[in-house]
């Protein structure tokens, strides 16, 4: 089974200093426990801090889509750095964006 993913917390709009509106919350993503030898571990999980646009007239589903949509922006970049700053394995060539 996969991953559940929940906007764990929204916290008040903002303003920034050119006047546009974010909506900062939390997004959890959480791997359900295991069964056997390693039940007692505790689960994989990410919280991921983001911020998404924020208008007044948004539904509640369409700021659930902008977080989650942020949290995705989020989670591209940081595997990128993470690419580019993990070591690569003697033999292999670096990708183009490494190289």
């Amino acid at each position: 089974m996969g991953p559940s993913v929940s906007v764990a917390s929204v916290d008040e709009p903002i303003m920034d200093a050119v006047g546009q509106q974010w909506s900062p919350a939390t997004i959890a993503v959480a791997w359900p426990s295991t069964s056997g030898p390693t039940a007692e571990l505790e689960a994989p999980s990410i919280h991921i801090r983001v911020l998404a646009p924020y208008r007044p007239n948004m539904t509640v589903e369409e700021l659930r889509q902008a977080h989650i949509r942020a949290a995705l922006n989020v989670l591209s970049s940081a595997l990128l750095a993470l690419e580019e700053s993990a070591p690569s394995p003697q033999g292999v060539l670096p990708t183009p964006r490494s190289a």
